[in-house]
């Protein structure tokens, strides 16, 4: 007869509030450099480039988000304000 706390049980219900907040995160993550990027006086297009190559690199090891690499430009675009090249 086995132990009781061997056998791992997984609350599913936790699980499901723990769905996409991994990816919201990286979402949050994004806009927030985009933003201090915009302050710094950087452009848009420079930006743009400087976060999908950090993005690359944190994920170097694994398989980038493919829903959060397609958002990455418009992203970018909530950051910096209309017009900016």
């Amino acid at each position: 007869m086995g132990f009781d706390w061997w056998s791992p049980k997984r609350n599913e219900s936790w699980e499901r509030r723990l769905s996409g907040r991994f990816e919201e995160a990286i979402r949050r993550e994004i806009l927030e450099r985009a933003s201090l990027l915009a302050r710094l006086g950087w452009s848009r297009d420079a930006a743009l480039k400087r976060l999908q190559d950090r993005v690359r690199w944190d994920f170097e090891m694994s398989k980038v988000p493919t829903a959060v690499w397609k958002e990455i430009p418009s992203l970018v675009d909530q950051a910096f304000p209309r017009g900016a090249k």
